[in-house]
């Protein structure tokens, strides 16, 4: 089977650089008040990929679930789906205009973009009322590299941007809120209600990455990647890996994960950067902070590529839980508003 999804709208500018794009697939039953958004960032170890690529390759693992939320017309959750292009070291090998940056600009871009989407979807995609989004009901699905930027931009201070509206008068607001959070809710911020992290590098600290993996992160060349990996300072390391945030409890503004890895074989240092290992050592990292978190590590791939995977519910069911508990919970720091 071939699964094929062409976007309603192709090739959207959310910033003002040449590769801050993004595609947008709505769902076909319309929420009165906006519909869920997948933000999905694509692979590509920040040297590749674009946004484009999730809708190109047709057995695409992220591809059945996308077919799956979108044709099961049982499910309660009429989610929208946006792929979007964000900074990275280099688009292709030709160096592609756009914002070349580091791992943690990178995810800084990726905050900037999650606000961009937010201020898009309350007006409406391509300025029509039909596709608005819910700010409130908002997951992120990332692929590889893709996870990486966006777990980091779910770990590191948010980004805010004031967006316009008026702001509410007291007794407008919900009650019991403060003046802070009244004026906080007038914002928007890039915290979103959850992260899909599928076959990412949580911990760069080991050296399981390729050299081009090395190049996305730090700029290294391809030639003799592990004398330049040993060069990177050990707290470069630390502040790309997602693990060693949550091994050193700064979690303040994390939010919930489901972590999938289908079964990839590859022991520390990982001989392959998508090893399933990792998806285990970071399932354990998480348990070990109590945060929240789902995981299907070491599953079968195959049976992923198929319409009646048992997988794809497990994903949707958490999602669901996931929005429910961010949509109802009342702000007490920066990190938890819209």
């Amino acid at each position: 089977m071939t699964i094929t999804i062409d976007p309603t709208l192709q090739a959207q500018y959310w910033g003002d650089d040449a590769q801050q794009l993004y595609d947008y697939y709505p769902h076909a039953t319309r929420d009165p008040y906006g519909n869920p958004l997948i933000i999905f960032r694509h692979v590509g170890g920040g040297v590749g990929g674009n946004y484009q690529t999730i809708w190109t390759a047709s057995s695409r693992f992220i591809m059945w679930y996308f077919e799956y939320v979108h044709n099961t017309t049982s499910l309660g959750l009429h989610f929208d789906i946006v792929s979007v292009s964000t900074a990275q070291r280099q688009f292709d090998a030709n160096y592609l205009t756009g914002k070349k940056t580091f791992i943690l600009g990178q995810a800084q871009d990726m905050q900037r973009c999650i606000v961009a989407m937010k201020r898009l979807g309350r007006i409406g995609f391509g300025s029509s009322n039909q596709y608005k989004v819910d700010p409130k009901r908002i997951i992120l699905f990332g692929e590889s590299h893709g996870s990486n930027i966006c777990s980091l931009s779910q770990l590191m201070p948010p980004y805010v941007e004031n967006s316009m509206r008026v702001q509410p008068t007291y007794g407008e607001a919900e009650p019991g809120l403060s003046t802070y959070h009244r004026v906080l809710s007038s914002m928007d911020t890039s915290n979103v209600a959850g992260v899909v992290y599928y076959v990412g590098q949580p911990d760069v600290r080991t050296g399981c990455l390729t050299y081009n993996n090395l190049g996305g992160f730090w700029g290294a060349s391809v030639t003799d990647g592990g004398t330049q990996l040993a060069a990177v300072p050990e707290q470069a390391k630390r502040s790309a890996s997602t693990q060693w945030y949550i091994e050193q409890g700064l979690t303040r503004f994390y939010c919930p994960h489901f972590v999938i890895y289908p079964t990839v074989s590859g022991s520390k240092p990982y001989s392959n950067s998508h090893s399933s290992q990792q998806g285990v050592d970071l399932a354990a990292a998480l348990a070990a902070k109590n945060l929240p978190y789902q995981a299907l590590n070491n599953i079968n791939e195959s049976f992923w590529l198929s319409a009646g995977s048992t997988y794809h519910p497990q994903l949707y069911q958490w999602m669901e839980r996931t929005l429910t508990a961010y949509a109802t919970a009342k702000p007490s720091t920066i990190g938890s508003v819209v």
